[in-house]
């Protein structure tokens, strides 16, 4: 760019001629009236060099009776536009928050359907981030990027089959702003076990200041704050498989023998967060093996009672419990338990 270039604006209407130029970054830019603006020099882009040259030769060379006739300015389609508006910021935006988002590309049938996955950047900080999946020691890079401030960002499409790859996921961050100061934030690392029976329930998606569709929400962090149940560290409250060893329930009568009652429930909702790819054999094995351990545990312990919650259903579980008991612990008795307590489906052992 040099004096006598014409130019014009990039975030604005207008432009004119180079008359000037003050330090490295300020061109003066004379318009139509003949006044000189100050414009950034990013913000000008030159559309025509030394027109206003090409013009006054060909008038003092051109004939006096020809007239020149200016040619239709180009338009600079092949010319890149290097200029980059600066992130805005918001009052209140100095806390780190950040989101994972999930959104199905169809509500009719969350069972069939894909997730696009975003990271949303709510805060005045840009955030430099990666996301990772794995177990243990053994991780997989998924995306590697960097964020805006107070965007969402996509990340990648997650089909239903590819869900149980989401099991354990960690996120790595780091919170800067660009060509101004600003207050250190720590690096965030949080690792989170998904409770992958969430993208199954309709009612945990909704909207939120980021999306107009329904959108299933995992903060990350909020307030500078990994919430209470994420840690930088693997996460034992919510997992894949819940804990197998049986609840205790207690009674409010004063019988002695119903409070030495323990309850084992059976149902496989209590004992597994989720069945995605498990067929009924399997949940049923699974069922099998509960009730075997705490047999097992408790097999030389007389006088134990244990109500063990199977439900009516077909009667499947309830004859393959039966005929474990027929054929392990023949000194064992058992009865259906207690209807007013249990309702149908409880079966009552007790050790001798």
């Amino acid at each position: 760019m040099k004096i006598g270039d014409k130019v014009r604006f990039i975030d604005a209407v207008g432009g004119g001629v180079v008359s000037g130029f003050q330090g490295r970054d300020i061109v003066l830019v004379e318009d139509e009236d003949g006044f000189d603006i100050p414009v950034l020099i990013n913000n000008c882009v030159v559309i025509d060099n030394d027109k206003e040259k090409r013009i006054k030769d060909g008038a003092n060379t051109a004939p006096k009776n020809t007239t020149v006739t200016p040619q239709p300015e180009p338009e600079p389609a092949d010319k890149p536009i290097t200029f980059k508006p600066k992130a805005q910021e918001r009052k209140g935006g100095d806390k780190l928050n950040i989101f994972l988002c999930f959104e199905p590309t169809t509500t009719k049938d969350l069972g069939k359907s894909q997730f696009d996955l975003y990271l949303v950047n709510d805060s005045n900080y840009c955030l430099s981030y990666t996301l990772m999946s794995g177990e243990n020691t053994i991780w997989m890079l998924r995306h590697i990027d960097t964020i805006e401030p107070n965007t969402k960002a996509y990340v990648e499409t997650i089909y239903n089959d590819g869900l149980n790859e989401l099991q354990h996921i960690c996120l790595q961050a780091i919170a800067f702003k660009d060509e101004k100061t600003f207050m250190l934030k720590q690096p965030v690392n949080t690792e989170i076990r998904m409770d992958l029976t969430k993208f199954y329930k309709l009612h945990l998606f909704a909207p939120n200041d980021f999306f107009n569709t329904p959108v299933l929400t995992i903060p990350i962090v909020e307030n500078d704050t990994p919430p209470f149940n994420l840690k930088n560290t693997p996460l034992t409250q919510t997992t894949f498989a819940k804990d197998p060893l049986p609840k205790t329930q207690k009674d409010t009568k004063p019988s002695r023998d119903k409070k030495q009652d323990e309850v084992v429930d059976l149902h496989a909702s209590e004992l597994l967060d989720n069945t995605v790819g498990m067929s009924a054999a399997d949940i049923l094995e699974f069922q099998l093996d509960v009730f075997r351990k705490k047999m097992k545990e408790v097999a030389k312990i007389k006088g134990k009672r244990i109500v063990f919650i199977h439900g009516k259903g077909e009667g499947v579980l309830r004859s393959n419990i039966m005929r474990e008991l027929k054929n392990k612990y023949p000194r064992c008795n058992w009865q259906d338990a207690s209807f007013k307590e249990y309702g149908f489906g409880a079966t009552l052992v007790i050790i001798h």
